[in-house]
């Protein structure tokens, strides 16, 4: 197990757009510019937890056991701020602390006997927030569970042939929400946005199916 604190300073981070003055506009020919700015402060504390454990049979074959765990928090500090233009907002200070998993969860079993083997996987994942420019419209992707499995056979001793499936369950993050009746609710579906939030981190594809022939010499 491994605890971890880290705090940077003058952190890099791209600013909101800010309007420029009538005279700039004229002169850059742009109405407003993003930048990217240094001087974020941030701290990370957490720690990671790793087990591994190999157990041999005569008959039923070799089990290679693994369990790994993060969990994790992340703060913005302090930013800069100007008098004349807003640097930072709360979109841009919660995709740092909240738009990543607070928690991660893998379990994963590999198993061989003889020309034979396959590999299960489990990975948890906590909520993360997309955030957006109030509270109101932020996109939650949820606490989800993937499954990846894999079966292999060695067909002679250079090829072994696979196949698989990635999140077999076909699992998604939260649907972005459609239009609330009381039309303060987020509406990324109609205005060009895809379905579920992108900040997911396994993705809003579904289910993969695969086959795979592996060669080596």
């Amino acid at each position: 197990m491994d605890g971890y604190v880290i705090r940077i300073r003058d952190q890099l981070g791209l600013s909101e757009n800010i309007t420029l003055s009538s005279a700039n506009q004229t002169l850059y020919g742009v109405q407003a510019a993003r930048f990217i700015i240094y001087g974020l402060h941030s701290s990370s504390k957490g720690f990671d937890i790793v087990g591994h454990y190999k157990l041999r049979t005569e008959k039923a074959g070799s089990f290679d056991l693994t369990a790994s765990a993060n969990f994790n928090a992340i703060r913005v500090d302090s930013y800069p701020t100007s008098s004349s233009a807003t640097l930072f907002a709360r979109q841009r200070i919660l995709t740092i602390s909240q738009g990543t998993p607070g928690e991660k969860v893998v379990g994963s079993v590999d198993w061989s006997l003889g020309k034979v083997s396959a590999t299960a996987r489990v990975s948890y994942y906590g909520d993360v927030n997309q955030p957006a420019s109030t509270a109101v419209s932020d996109l939650h992707t949820g606490k989800n569970t993937i499954t990846d499995l894999e079966a292999r056979f060695k067909v002679m001793p250079q090829a072994t042939l696979a196949i698989g499936a990635n999140n077999v369950f076909d699992i998604y993050p939260n649907k972005v929400p459609l239009v609330g009746t009381d039309g303060t609710t987020a509406v990324l579906a109609t205005n060009g946005g895809v379905a579920f939030p992108f900040f997911s981190p396994f993705g809003f594809n579904g289910r993969y199916l695969f086959a795979k022939l592996n060669l080596s010499w």
